[in-house]
């Protein structure tokens, strides 16, 4: 076995690992792909290990593997190093790197989802749900904030020129765009007042009657909380 192919991998496993101390490695969604990732490469350390001091004979099949793993490693690392609040939640997962890292179906049913939408058949409100539900996108605050960072990222694609990339990130912003407006009809079929609230009276990032309203230097009124939030993340 090809003992330089071993150590190298060795080395992208250690700086893996090494990620755990970073703040942004417990944010979501990168704490779940990181935990169960570093389960396995953990597990997969020591037997790297036993196969240098053991000298095992090469193998091509099992060389190419490695050398496959080690590129997902690597690709993986920056992703979770490059993680920043403000990333497209829906994207990140679009771009695992890592299979059986316990996620793929997630992957696949977003995936599936944006077939069905340029098929013009439409994912049904039972796949949205389920995708809102496996990112933490419940709330309407939390999906216009992935529709800012899905927006900024067709941005930096479109003056990059890479088109390929920009037509696809439109197509989950219209996949986001649909979980909004499923939410949206969802909060309208769970009011009960038998006085219907003037949308003036509800906080457009949460869709909620203001208990706590203030106004902006734009003169928009908003839940104190919310917009507090919004402006923590630098979107206001």
């Amino acid at each position: 076995m090809e003992i330089s192919l071993l150590k190298a991998l060795l080395s992208n496993i250690s700086s893996f690992l090494n990620l755990s101390s970073f703040e942004k490695i417990n944010s979501e969604p990168v704490q779940k792909y990181y935990q169960r990732a570093e389960e396995i490469l953990k597990l997969l350390k020591p037997i790297l290990n036993a196969i240098i001091d053991s000298e095992v004979t090469s193998d091509e099949v099992l060389i190419k593997a490695f050398e496959g793993l080690g590129l997902s490693i690597e690709e993986l690392r920056e992703q979770c190093d490059s993680w920043q609040p403000l990333f497209s939640k829906v994207y990140f997962h679009c771009l695992q790197k890592i299979k059986h890292v316990g996620y793929e179906q997630t992957s696949s049913v977003i995936r599936e989802a944006i077939r069905d939408q340029v098929d013009s058949v439409g994912p049904s409100s039972e796949i949205l749900a389920k995708i809102a539900e496996n990112l933490s996108l419940g709330s309407n605050q939390e999906i216009l904030i992935e529709a800012v960072a899905l927006e900024k990222l067709k941005e930096n694609a479109e003056q990059a020129e890479k088109t390929a990339e920009a037509e696809f990130v439109d197509q989950i912003i219209g996949l986001v765009t649909r979980m909004h407006e499923r939410l949206v009809l969802i909060k309208h079929s769970q009011t009960c007042s038998p006085v219907p609230i003037p949308a003036d009276f509800c906080c457009p990032l949460s869709l909620e009657l203001m208990t706590d309203p203030v106004i902006v230097a734009s003169g928009q009124t908003y839940e104190r909380a919310f917009i507090k939030k919004w402006i923590g993340l630098g979107l206001i």
